[in-house]
């Protein structure tokens, strides 16, 4: 198998991965896409954290790079910008995404692809290329990415990214005996690889597993899963 082939291979599993979680995010309301349906005006709370920096976003064209379900793009058309698009590589997560959008009367695009096709997969610039939580883990090549967020910027525009820090993703994720350094924090080759049958959500059914003593983990048959843990995207 040759190295382009290999790559192709870990984003599809990857993407069927992420359409999975798709599907139990939404039941267990994780991303809290309810308060947007019932409030026309609410962003979400990560969003929330950052809207101010933006300044007044009339007018301005805003692209949210692997947006997940979009509970967070729908707060840059809430607050005026003309044109919104969410890009992910999950396409369970995009319809979701959609559907949510509308009923919450929201103006986004959403459009299917590969972080590393964004610049081919949507037409013009923007002033603003949001992406955040959980972004840089699944990358394995960021300054390549780095290339992607340039090309999609206009003269002048933002890139704004929060995320984790790599090295608090080194860390092991028993800390009963202190904290240790157990996964990689440069950008390694190859993706570390798990095959987990659980998400970081609880979904209603656990919840209710859990009332009779049984752990808070929704089983789900995922394909392998291709991070870095994510050191994929060391820095």
């Amino acid at each position: 198998m040759t190295e382009t082939s290999r790559k192709a291979q870990w984003f599809s599993d990857n993407e069927r991965n992420w359409d999975d979680r798709a599907e139990l995010h939404m039941a267990g309301n994780y991303y809290d896409y309810q308060r947007l349906l019932e409030d026309p005006t609410a962003i979400s709370s990560e969003l929330a954290q950052d809207i101010e920096r933006f300044g007044d976003l009339t007018g301005k064209d805003v692209i949210h790079l692997q947006c997940h379900l979009g509970t967070d793009t729908i707060g840059f058309a809430r607050r005026g910008a003309s044109r919104v698009i969410g890009l992910d590589l999950s396409e369970a997560s995009l319809a979701h995404a959609r559907s949510i959008a509308e009923r919450a009367g929201a103006d986004v695009e959403f459009v299917h692809a590969n972080v590393y096709d964004a610049r081919q997969a949507v037409s013009g610039n923007f002033d603003l290329v949001y992406t955040s939580i959980g972004v840089l883990c699944w990358l394995p090549d960021i300054a390549r990415w780095a290339q992607v967020i340039a090309s999609l910027l206009k003269p002048g525009g933002t890139f704004f990214i929060r995320d984790d820090h790599p090295m608090f993703m080194t860390i092991g994720e028993d800390i009963s005996d202190g904290l240790k350094i157990e996964q990689p924090y440069f950008e390694q080759d190859a993706p570390m690889t798990w095959d987990d049958d659980s998400s970081y959500v609880d979904s209603p059914r656990c919840a209710a597993d859990y009332s009779h003593n049984e752990p808070p983990v929704e089983s789900f048959p995922w394909p392998d899963r291709h991070c870095s843990h994510q050191r994929w995207a060391g820095d």
